[in-house]
């Protein structure tokens, strides 16, 4: 539900910039058509508060249509997640025990044995953190 609110206020605001980008272009056409010279200097004003409007809504319209993030990436996954906080801390990760590689490792852990294994190797001395040593003492 979340995201179909998130995604109908960006369509709406996608909406409205664009309006709003094209509003003081009606106005100004509008009022060349009655004749510059007629115009009072409320009109002047508001042309320009409508050309400001515009040029801050034309900004949001091109955020929205036009970002370099990519909205529909998927969230990282708990493995992906494990993988980071590991990476983080451990010197190395090679030559893990059993031949298991370190994706397969961080895939068969759960939040349990992630923070036993986080805590063992905060434990040991930095330059020795090694991945291979420490999870033997885990499991």
């Amino acid at each position: 539900m979340k995201k179909f609110f998130r995604e109908w206020g960006r369509r709406c605001a996608a909406r409205f910039s664009l309006f709003a980008v094209v509003a003081p272009f009606v106005f100004l056409f509008v009022m060349i058509r009655d004749g510059l010279g007629q115009t009072d200097i409320t009109d002047w004003v508001v042309l320009a508060v409508l050309t400001v409007i515009a040029l801050i809504c034309g900004k949001t319209a091109w955020r929205l249509h036009f970002s370099w993030d990519d909205p529909l990436a998927p969230p990282p996954t708990p493995a992906q997640l494990r993988q980071q906080r590991l990476l983080t801390v451990a010197d190395s990760i090679d030559d893990l025990p059993g031949g298991i590689t370190f994706a397969d490792l961080c895939e068969t852990l759960d939040e349990k044995q992630t923070r036993r294994l986080l805590h063992q190797l905060h434990q040991t001395r930095p330059g020795e953190r090694h991945l291979r040593v420490v999870l033997p003492k885990v499991r």
